[in-house]
């Protein structure tokens, strides 16, 4: 079975610089960099058409990595530094193209970060 996930867009505002950027396959953002994991499958690509990141998970073949990876320039969306609070806002406009989609979201730093799971088929 495949688990499809369709990303539209990206939206993030950093800490840093209060105005927002969206980012989608065909249109970067400044201090944004956006790749796709090299799938020998052939599995996860970008839909021009639709301009839409088509991300796939197989239960026969599975990845065993970050499908979509979004790195940020500190100088932007970085933590300023002496403030005791600082905020990074990332809204995903996404969906799901068959039964079963959970996505997970890992945010960090280097080799550490945090993994959240969302459970989007109900």
């Amino acid at each position: 079975m495949q688990f499809i996930v369709v990303c539209a867009c990206i939206l993030l505002t950093g800490a840093a610089d209060p105005e927002s950027a969206i980012v989608d396959p065909l249109n970067t953002a400044d201090g944004v960099t956006v790749s796709l994991v090299d799938d020998t499958r052939g599995l996860i690509g970008v839909d021009e058409i639709n301009n839409e990141w088509k991300m796939v998970e197989s239960d026969t073949d599975p990845l065993y990595d970050w499908m979509l990876q979004i790195n940020l320039a500190a100088e932007t969306y970085g933590f300023e530094a002496g403030s005791s609070e600082s905020t990074v806002t990332v809204s995903v406009d996404g969906s799901r193209e068959s039964g079963d989609a959970d996505v997970f979201v890992g945010i960090g730093v280097g080799d550490q970060y945090v993994t959240y799971v969302f459970d989007i088929d109900g």
